[in-house]
């Protein structure tokens, strides 16, 4: 996309989500969607979280911690970003392909991003730039998960977490990593 516009807004109107960014792309100046199409994923995104009370004790569990949707028109997950975590989506059988992502973001500007669907079920835990904590104030910040497609068996570029809605996680190795 050539051009687009950016909204980055904050809101304590969301039940879990209090945080969005927006991208509009714009077609010959003229943005391509609107502000309900926005609302739309936004409220659609915070329904599907709602389902996972663990996300708000997260949030609460200290200060600056905030969740956020990141959205391009009308979807939260561009092919690239969904094609990476696919192969462990895969792997973990989750069902139907993630179709939401959003970042759990620490205070001082790390995250961790979560992948889900609108089954919501479970959510994926591929990647957190966190640094674990010595005293975490909560189980999420602990997680020492960096996939990558490019992983080594036994490092955290092999792991990836599973979250069930109750807060029930497991943390497991790629399989399909070289040795």
């Amino acid at each position: 996309m050539d051009e687009a516009i950016l909204a980055i807004v904050t809101t304590k109107t969301g039940k879990v989500l209090d945080s969005a960014w927006w991208l509009d792309p714009l077609d010959h100046g003229r943005p391509q969607y609107s502000w309900p199409d926005f609302m739309a994923v936004f409220d659609r995104v915070d329904q599907l979280l709602g389902k996972h009370p663990w996300l708000l004790e997260w949030r609460r569990a200290g200060t600056g911690r905030s969740l956020e949707v990141h959205a391009l028109g009308k979807q939260t997950a561009d092919e690239d970003r969904r094609a990476a975590v696919l192969p462990l989506w895969r792997e973990a059988a989750l069902g139907a392909d993630p179709a939401y992502m959003v970042l759990a973001r620490y205070p001082d500007g790390s995250w961790s991003q979560l992948s889900f669907n609108d089954q919501a079920d479970s959510i994926l835990v591929a990647y957190s730039t966190a640094k674990s904590p010595a005293h975490p104030l909560h189980w999420l910040d602990s997680l020492d998960i960096h996939f990558s497609p490019v992983c080594r068996n036994g490092e955290a570029t092999a792991r990836y977490a599973v979250i069930r809605s109750d807060g029930s996680h497991q943390v497991y190795s790629y399989q399909r990593c070289p040795s």
